[in-house]
């Protein structure tokens, strides 16, 4: 499922069509995926963690070139799944996900 999301430009003008909604949210940095993030559930949507991104509010210096999503009722245990599978593949957490990432 993780190395199956449709992928978006991460473009000012194309995060303003994510979804306003709850899921989880994948960065990637040209072809390293380097976060893996839950988006509520509360006021918290896809969409404004996204463009928290895109303003640099967040924890990791990374520099996204693309996003994707996936709706989810309950996005902190998808989201788990989703960094187990990474770390099934890759023997490893993206890059932004390990403790002290900046």
């Amino acid at each position: 499922m993780l190395f199956e999301l449709r992928r978006y430009p991460f473009l000012p003008a194309v995060i303003e069509g994510a979804p306003e909604q709850a899921g989880v949210y994948v960065l990637w940095e040209g072809d390293e995926l380097t976060y893996i993030g839950a988006a509520g559930p509360g006021t918290m949507t896809i969409k404004s963690r996204l463009l928290e991104h895109l303003r640099g509010e967040d924890h990791c210096s990374c520099s996204p070139t693309h996003y994707g999503w996936r709706l989810a009722r309950h996005p902190q245990a998808l989201e788990r799944e989703l960094l187990d599978q990474h770390q099934a593949k890759l023997q490893d957490a993206p890059r932004c996900n390990k403790a002290g990432a900046k």
